[in-house]
């Protein structure tokens, strides 16, 4: 009886030490020494690379939040409806609702890629104007993907060079 006793004292010592071990570790924890910022996925808003990349993760990541703001406060939007071969400008407040609504509908997975190559007046520290192609892919479900191929014109605009670049106009020339 006594080596029963003595053999389910062994077991949930064991047990402890495991559940101990499993609890306090935390692969999903930053490592010893490194820190976590909540904008540790944003690039440096303060360059127009830096820029373009939170505009592709703000539609990757379905994020209205950062879309929004690296949005002027006076951004136009404008497209082309080739039905009725008119320019269609739409202000911030309208474009981030119908982006928010892109983003929460049933579609499986949005891809936004800006090519490499930026063309355009970038020297100035205040004011860019700039012409950029993209690739936009929205998968509707496995067999159903629609892509997207296009340019933006867009003019980025900012008070001092230490302050990001927010997007004052885009005008979409896409397919």
């Amino acid at each position: 009886m006594k080596l029963k006793y003595k053999y389910c004292n062994i077991k949930f010592a064991l047990l402890i030490t495991f559940s101990f071990i499993i609890v306090s570790c935390n692969p999903f924890a930053p490592g010893i020494g490194e820190e976590f910022t909540e904008g540790s996925l944003l690039a440096d808003g303060r360059t127009v690379e830096g820029l373009f990349a939170n505009w592709a993760l703000s539609y990757n990541y379905r994020d209205t939040a950062i879309y929004s703001g690296l949005l002027h406060e006076d951004f136009l939007f404008e497209y082309t409806d080739y039905e009725s071969s008119q320019v269609v400008p739409k202000t911030k407040a309208e474009d981030v609702h119908v982006t928010s609504n892109m983003f929460r509908s049933s579609i499986e997975e949005i891809r936004l890629h800006w090519n490499e190559s930026i063309n355009g007046d970038a020297n100035d520290s205040l004011l860019v104007l700039l012409s950029r192609n993209f690739s936009l892919q929205i998968t509707y479900s496995f067999d159903d993907i629609e892509t997207i191929i296009g340019r933006a014109q867009v003019t980025l605009v900012r008070d001092s060079a230490h302050q990001n670049w927010k997007i004052f106009r885009w005008i979409d020339e896409s397919n």
